[in-house]
């Protein structure tokens, strides 16, 4: 295998009566990975709209998705999307039948702004991509992507949301952010879900201190302009006086 790759396996056990959902155990052999891993990037000019690239977390820690994107946004876009799998198998088509994948099963990472649902069962993804975490992003032009350890995270519970199948972990990470999550059902199953997110309280209060304060400079910057042009024009009209007053001076001396 190689790091920083993303791999999409299906357990054996679909294929088998009595079909449906089915769980198994993967082994992982070798050595953690603890230095930057550098990963391709692939993008195709002429398929617009469909360069995604499916790449995975090579540490045995999470990683914060937001210092990875920031670290390569000329390559990668602002977005993470992780298979969910959250709509169960078919029991009469079983294994990798079309029937068994839902578009809308993907879990949305937006940078900025959060994550979204990719289905009922399924939870919002919290920024923080688990270990051996494969998921897709989309490519903004061709190169390499690093991962680095500086974007590892040392706490106890940004490991603790993994997708896969509907058994995954619930997440007990609260966020400040201020977002509204809109959950739209048709009436034969299929689901989407809509993230409507604002700016921090403390982000508005921030952009509304820099314009008042930029208004106030120029209003400051335009009244000493004003009193420097006065005083100027006050300082020639007196030498202007000065100057006449001595000619008149001079002259009356003369006679």
């Amino acid at each position: 295998m190689i790091p920083g790759r993303g791999y999409a396996v299906t357990e054996s056990l679909l294929f088998a009566p009595p079909f449906g959902s089915a769980t198994g155990t993967a082994n992982f052999e070798g050595e953690f990975n603890n230095r930057d891993v550098p990963v391709t990037i692939s993008l195709n000019p002429a398929n617009t709209g469909t360069n995604w690239n499916f790449i995975g977390n090579p540490y045995p820690s999470a990683i914060d998705f937001d210092a990875f994107q920031a670290a390569n946004s000329s390559i990668i876009g602002g977005a993470a999307y992780f298979w969910s799998q959250a709509t169960e198998p078919d029991e009469i088509y079983p294994g990798n039948e079309p029937l068994n994948f839902n578009l809308y099963d993907y879990a949305i990472y937006t940078v900025g702004s959060g994550g979204t649902a990719g289905g009922v069962a399924s939870e919002t993804p919290n920024g923080f991509v688990a270990s051996c975490q494969g998921f897709f992003v989309p490519a903004l032009s061709s190169g390499t992507a690093t991962f680095t350890n500086s974007m590892r995270m040392a706490d106890g519970t940004s490991n603790n949301q993994f997708f896969k199948s509907s058994n995954t972990k619930k997440s007990n990470t609260e966020s400040t952010k201020n977002r509204l999550w809109l959950n739209l059902t048709s009436g034969n199953g299929v689901f989407n879900q809509v993230l409507v997110a604002t700016l921090m309280v403390q982000q508005i209060i921030m952009m509304v201190c820099i314009m008042m304060l930029q208004n106030f400079l120029r209003k400051t910057m335009r009244q000493l302009f004003t009193r420097y042009q006065i005083r100027i024009t006050q300082s020639m009209l007196y030498k202007e006086k000065v100057l006449t007053a001595l000619m008149t001076l001079k002259l009356l001396s003369l006679v």
